[in-house]
């Protein structure tokens, strides 16, 4: 039987060295970076987008958007400015990117008209 202690500290150092990419944003004349997500962190991101996309999106740029020091680069107050003062194209393409390194986290399901 292998040691879970040992394990579960494999397990936290991959997710403390995590790699963190970055990503080029033309448009913005912006280099961003990420640091692997929690699930914790994708369940808050999905509870705070209530079904949907442009509000997980903008929730994803503010929380997980990093300069190269690994500091936030966004307030929570600049949120306003990713759903309707920036480019839905490149925001689209900074949060997916935040959201899907791997592409294990589907967006926000769009709600369903009937309810």
């Amino acid at each position: 039987m292998s040691d879970s202690k040992e394990i579960l500290s494999r397990i936290q150092s991959h997710y403390a060295e995590g790699e963190g990419a970055s990503k080029e944003i033309t448009e913005w004349d912006l280099t961003v970076y990420r640091k692997p997500l929690t699930i914790q962190q994708k369940e808050e991101l999905l509870k705070m987008s209530k079904g949907s996309n442009a509000e997980l999106l903008s929730w994803a740029i503010v929380r997980l958007a990093l300069d190269e020091s690994g500091e936030k680069i966004f307030a929570m107050g600049d949120r306003k400015v990713f759903l309707d003062g920036a480019d839905g194209d490149v925001v689209a393409e900074l949060g997916n990117w935040l959201l899907l390194p791997s592409g294990e986290m589907p967006l926000a399901e769009e709600p369903d008209p009937k309810n």
